[in-house]
């Protein structure tokens, strides 16, 4: 829960950074992986995934680590330490935000019923590079029941509900197609998150957006009304440009978008159960 309380603050008081001296402005994107490989202690999380497991596993053999932990905070992929370490987690994230990513992404999504495609457009991309799209949900709430944390309600944000890879379409646009996923409460909001990671699973591109809605969709809290999108298709589209400074957390990771298209990016995560 520490960690998890630290992504929630994160999130909330530092959605933009002005970088120490410079005129580049620096945004935090946030990923909380969930993963199952505490499940067995009694308590199921409902938002892990083995696959998130799976990546967890190769993050530590990325960085040489005999086995897993959590709470793990990843900082542009390239940096893990304890998730609950308020200290590190904001020094390593200004040390990101000075740096912008390599990568320049230009994407757009657009929704029909409940299918997201993500378009994007990125020059020059070398070998090994993958893209990876996420839809994240906030606003979550977990009673837990068993384990550690019996009968506490613990709140979630960031949360990967659903992830796809593609490698880049040599010299044209890539597109990726991902299910989105149901909403879990009518007070939650979501996003979807674009990464563009190397052959190590660094992060060197990042771009995200609000998740286009449905024309049925009830907007989320002071977001006004929802983007129903072209007139009977039942389509929303949006387009961003890309940005970033990352981080990551297992169960959480960070990313630093620059306003203008650069930065650095989100990394794979490698920590355990978001709520453990």
């Amino acid at each position: 829960p520490p960690a998890e309380a630290l992504l929630n603050e994160l999130g909330e008081n530092d959605p933009e950074t002005s970088t120490d001296n410079t005129n580049s402005r620096a945004r935090l994107i946030l990923l909380a992986w969930h993963v199952d490989v505490w499940d067995r202690l009694g308590w199921k999380d409902r938002f892990a995934d083995k696959r998130y497991s799976d990546q967890h596993r190769s993050v530590a053999r990325t960085f040489g680590t005999r086995s897993i932990y959590t709470p793990q905070m990843l900082v542009q992929g390239a940096t893990h330490f304890v998730g609950s370490d308020a200290a590190r987690a904001r020094r390593e994230i200004a040390r990101a935000a000075r740096r912008r990513l390599p990568a320049k992404l230009d994407a757009e999504a657009a929704r029909e019923g409940d299918k997201l495609t993500v378009t994007v457009r990125a020059k020059d991309l070398a070998a090994g590079r993958r893209f990876q799209l996420v839809i994240t949900e906030s606003g979550l709430e977990t009673r837990v029941r068993a384990g550690e944390n019996k009968g506490r309600r613990l709140r979630h944000d960031h949360v990967v509900r659903a992830m796809t890879h593609k490698t880049p379409a040599a010299g044209a646009a890539t597109r990726l197609q991902l299910a989105v996923p149901d909403r879990d409460g009518d007070k939650t909001t979501r996003r979807w998150v674009l990464l563009l990671r190397d052959e190590l699973g660094g992060v060197i591109g990042a771009v995200d957006g609000a998740l286009p809605a449905k024309p049925t969709d009830k907007p989320a809290p002071g977001t006004g009304r929802a983007n129903s999108g072209a007139a009977g298709k039942g389509t929303g589209q949006n387009k961003s440009k890309s940005s970033g400074k990352v981080g990551e957390k297992t169960q959480k990771e960070t990313t630093k978008t620059d306003s203008d298209s650069s930065g650095a990016a989100p990394t794979p995560p490698s920590s355990g159960a978001g709520t453990d």
